[in-house]
């Protein structure tokens, strides 16, 4: 039987990163937006981009976090890429950057 994927809201994506060992922050400006599915062995794989930025009065330093996140059939978070910028495009199982 083939496992029946959806889109996750924000909320129960949250909930399934904090409960299963996502090291990313959820304080500050925080954005998850879809990217698309892969296939992979036979499983789909959902694929999220998410952006943190810590917030600071004007003039301080804000830090930030660019992450690629990867779930298998809608329920388990498997794990993160780091990236300097969002993936342009995730086509026949590619991710697709802007790196030159």
């Amino acid at each position: 039987m083939q496992a029946t994927t959806h889109r996750l809201t924000f909320a129960k994506l949250k909930g399934l990163l904090e409960s299963q060992g996502f090291s990313g922050g959820f304080e500050g400006r925080v954005h998850i937006s879809r990217l698309g599915e892969m296939d992979c062995a036979g499983s789909k794989l959902q694929v999220y981009y998410y952006t943190w930025e810590e917030t600071h009065p004007p003039g301080e330093a804000i830090h930030a976090a660019y992450r690629v996140l990867f779930f298998k059939d809608s329920t388990t978070y498997l794990g993160q890429y780091k990236v300097g910028d969002k993936p342009k495009l995730l086509k026949s199982n590619r991710l697709v950057f802007n790196y030159s």
